[in-house]
């Protein structure tokens, strides 16, 4: 649930979904407004670069990964290093997942 600073409920049904997102004085709330909210909560932020951060590393790693380890010389076919070591990045999401949202319950349980 959305709380704002002064702990009141953001999204109070009796008033319109966008009210809280206004800040100029029309009625629909323009796309910088929008965004600048958005900005504004370092939740939001911390999360979308930490998705960005982690999107990069899954592609470094499922490009480059497997032709590292052959470089390495831990296999000699890129069909097992691939196999290989795809299952480890698969194992370490679903480890890491779990980790994350515990984390991230965590910093919301600080903030409420």
């Amino acid at each position: 649930r959305g709380v704002s600073e002064d702990g009141s409920d953001m999204y109070d049904a009796s008033e319109p979904r966008s009210s809280h997102l206004t800040t100029s004085t029309s009625e629909t709330p323009s796309i910088v407004d929008e965004v600048m909210q958005c900005l504004r909560r370092p939740l939001f932020v911390s999360n979308a670069l930490g998705y960005a951060a982690y999107g990069g590393g899954i592609i470094g790693f499922s490009t480059f990964g497997p032709a590292f380890a052959m470089g390495l010389g831990y296999y000699a076919h890129e069909t097992s290093a691939s196999m290989i070591f795809g299952g480890v990045m698969a194992v370490a999401g679903l480890v890491g997942t779990p980790i994350g949202g515990a984390i991230t319950d965590k910093v919301l349980a600080r903030f409420q």
